[in-house]
């Protein structure tokens, strides 16, 4: 197990602990105690629609179970902080994740509304926060992180990068690469995963859904 995924495993642990043990926990969310005990030990991980109700069951968020003590999430006088969407959309970093058939906001983490336009020329208003599942593309991001990710507009010209895509029914994150005559490479960080290419011939089952800024760490 990676460290950060045992450091949410921990949290998830102390947090059922302190709100009344597993058997409250299972009898509030439904979910049996052996699934809870495969989470807490780090056997398995919890989707995101199973980790909320978890958090909303011991009274917490699934931040707190992802960044503890450091959600960076803070006031500060004479800032102004914006409210940004943590979706329950998983962007995969690895074959693509299913869409769901609705999307729904699972938390909410306050940002620093001049740290977004200054360091990533970013609109607030088009940013939003996806769980990252998969190893495709490790090192640079891992599963189990955040990616902060700015929607694209039709208009926008996207240079190379790395981006959340679909395809298909399926979004994933990958770095791409674009070419003349609208060829694009998708590829991935971890070689074990092989690039592909999106020509347009191809690219009606495919679409760039937003570029991703920064990923946010548990330390």
């Amino acid at each position: 197990m990676k460290k950060n995924e045992k450091n949410i495993a921990e949290r998830i642990k102390k947090a059922i602990i302190s709100s009344g043990g597993y058997d409250e926990i299972a009898k509030k969310t439904g979910i049996p105690k052996s699934t809870l005990a495969n989470y807490t030990s780090g056997r398995n991980d919890p989707k995101v629609s199973l980790l909320i109700k978890i958090a909303e069951a011991c009274d917490t968020t699934v931040l707190e179970f992802m960044y503890g003590d450091n959600v960076p999430t803070l006031e500060n006088s004479g800032r102004s902080y914006i409210s940004i969407p943590v979706m329950n959309v998983e962007a995969s970093a690895g074959h693509g994740a299913i869409v769901p058939e609705h999307e729904e906001v699972q938390d909410m983490m306050r940002l620093n509304e001049s740290w977004l336009r200054t360091t990533f020329h970013a609109n607030p208003n088009s940013v939003t926060i996806l769980p990252i599942k998969g190893d495709s593309m490790e090192p640079t991001i891992r599963s189990g992180e955040l990616a902060l990710i700015e929607k694209l507009d039709p208009s926008d010209q996207p240079g190379d990068g790395i981006y959340v895509i679909r395809v298909e029914e399926a979004i994933a994150v990958k770095r791409l690469q674009f070419f003349p005559n609208k060829h694009i490479k998708v590829s991935s960080d971890n070689p074990l995963f092989s690039p592909y290419e999106v020509t347009p011939d191809n690219i009606n089952d495919f679409a760039i859904l937003g570029r991703v800024l920064v990923i946010l760490r548990a330390l």
